[in-house]
């Protein structure tokens, strides 16, 4: 994972996957942990989301409906992902742009102060709207489609 190059077709091909079958996360504080960032895929075939994980690390395991499987990224991985497939990203684009920004705010062993729990809960607060604002937008072919595709 972090040592190899990444073609602009892996990248292009997992942006389009995830605009359509992603989801992106910011999780409140639970005991003594921060906020944390999480990226996922359900689907029910499991090739691509191996694929994904070879690319960019994370688990594949089930998930809680029967025969559908999951690939899960958290914190700095899932942060690197998203700013990996960002410049490709049609339908999330606003929603792995507040995500890289929260997760490039994190600090190991920084403190749960009034102040940083605000900024926090504020993007997430954000993410949280433009997950509902997604079904409203029509879907947009991107004119240089054709060329992507190769």
């Amino acid at each position: 994972m972090g040592d190899r190059m990444l073609t602009d077709a892996q990248k292009v091909y997992a942006a389009g996957f995830f605009d359509g079958e992603g989801s992106i996360q910011i999780t409140p504080p639970r005991k003594s942990k921060g906020f944390s960032l999480h990226v996922s895929v359900a689907q029910s075939e499991s090739t691509t989301l191996e694929w994904l994980c070879t690319l960019w690390g994370g688990s594949v395991g089930q998930h809680g409906r029967p025969g559908v499987s999951v690939w899960r990224i958290h914190t700095a991985a899932a942060g690197r992902f998203l700013a990996d497939i960002e410049p490709y990203l049609r339908i999330k684009r606003q929603q792995a742009q507040l995500a890289i920004a929260f997760q490039n705010g994190q600090r190991i062993g920084r403190r749960l102060n009034s102040q940083y729990i605000a900024e926090c809960e504020a993007l997430r607060q954000q993410l949280r709207a433009l997950h509902g604002n997604i079904g409203r937008r029509a879907a947009v072919i991107p004119p240089d489609a054709a060329a992507l595709a190769g």
